[in-house]
């Protein structure tokens, strides 16, 4: 009898024990019914149907045209009138001394470039595409430096075509996208979702010249004018992904195109062009003893003191490259329309005579120049 009531009771513990459980369960999976959706990343690209209508500087209607087999997920049509969205009262606006630097954009085209700051304010609280601790300065800390790099395209004949490997956040392709309508942009990463977020902002911003690619650098087949990227790896590991991948401009296209870039430069060679910080003529680690064609200071490229910061494009011609992958050297000379450009920080162009400086370093500091905050 004893055996029996023991068992008895255990079994009525095991029973409550059970109703409890049930009980929990059924509080989780009505808490979860109350949670608002848009944890996965799907809901993540609804856009908030409360949020206020974008400003008079907010991009036309885009056309959700990502050209295939591009990945990347468009906002439906209708959301495309919150591009900027609330996001926007907190992004800073240019300057008129910035603007200054760059007559060659139309009022559309700044337009795009400062709500392109505010979508990626608005996606950064959901994906994390640049540090968090950095975005109020989203333009003079990332656009500013990006549109940089357009004054050496500016001339680059119509049809030209760029990859932005490890594009990330979309730096620097979808700032040189708005910049320079006549190139196409191939904008490519690994990881799925920032790929997906560039995507959609290009589709917001009415970009018809990028293309979102989610793969691998080493799985891309096609062939490209200029490859960029933006302190994306250590420079002997780039160059093994991407030195099959250029095409060379013809003679006649370089020269229908080919024009005054910087300080009586001409438009770079075919090649690679790459965003890096602190490289000087006497500094150059991180290089692995790849020797630029050319280094062009950021804060030359735009001039008059808007940018501050220490970041360089580095030019890297096929010429020199092939030179350095055939017979083990690191630079060279060689004509041509094909190259690397690498942003890093002084600039020497490689003439008949020899490396000829071409100004002073990049200076310090976190580039705030060339940006004042907006009210509200």
């Amino acid at each position: 009898m004893k055996h029996d009531g023991a068992g008895h009771k255990k079994r009525r513990r095991d029973n409550k024990k059970d109703k409890k459980q049930q009980q929990h369960k059924k509080q989780q999976k009505q808490q979860h019914k109350q949670q608002p959706k848009g944890q996965s990343l799907d809901n993540l690209f609804a856009v908030d149907k409360a949020a206020p209508a974008a400003a008079a500087t907010a991009p036309p209607p885009a056309s959700p045209q990502l050209a295939a087999p591009a990945k990347a997920t468009a906002a439906p049509p209708s959301t495309t009138a919150t591009a900027a969205s609330s996001a926007e009262t907190a992004c800073t606006g240019f300057t008129a001394e910035a603007k200054a630097r760059f007559p060659e954009l139309t009022p559309g085209q700044w337009a795009k470039l400062e709500a392109l700051g505010a979508l990626v304010q608005e996606w950064n609280g959901k994906v994390n595409v640049i540090s968090r601790k950095d975005i109020e300065n989203v333009l003079p800390r990332h656009v500013l430096p990006c549109m940089g790099i357009s004054k050496l395209l500016a001339k680059a004949p119509a049809g030209t075509k760029l990859m932005d490997v490890g594009t990330g956040g979309g730096f620097p392709g979808l700032p040189l996208a708005i910049c320079c309508p006549h190139v196409h942009f191939w904008l490519v990463d690994s990881i799925g979702k920032k790929v997906k977020v560039v995507g959609d902002m290009a589709a917001r911003l009415g970009l018809k010249n990028v293309t979102a690619r989610h793969t691998r650098v080493e799985e891309v087949r096609e062939k490209f004018h200029y490859i960029t990227g933006r302190s994306v790896t250590a420079m002997p590991r780039f160059v093994g992904w991407v030195q099959d991948k250029f095409v060379v401009l013809s003679s006649a296209a370089a020269g229908a195109g080919a024009g005054p870039a910087v300080g009586g430069t001409t438009t770079p060679s075919s090649g690679i062009l790459y965003i890096k910080g602190g490289i000087s003529e006497e500094h150059q680690e991180g290089l692995g003893g790849w020797t630029p064609t050319a280094r062009y200071p950021i804060s030359e490229l735009i001039g008059g003191g808007v940018y501050e910061g220490d970041k360089s494009v580095l030019h890297f011609s096929v010429q020199d490259l092939q030179k350095g992958s055939e017979g083990g050297e690191r630079g060279g000379g060689g004509e041509g329309m094909s190259g690397v450009i690498v942003a890093g920080g002084g600039f020497r162009i490689r003439g008949e005579g020899g490396w000829v400086p071409g100004g002073g370093g990049g200076g310090g500091g976190g580039g705030g120049g060339g940006v004042h905050k907006k009210k509200g």
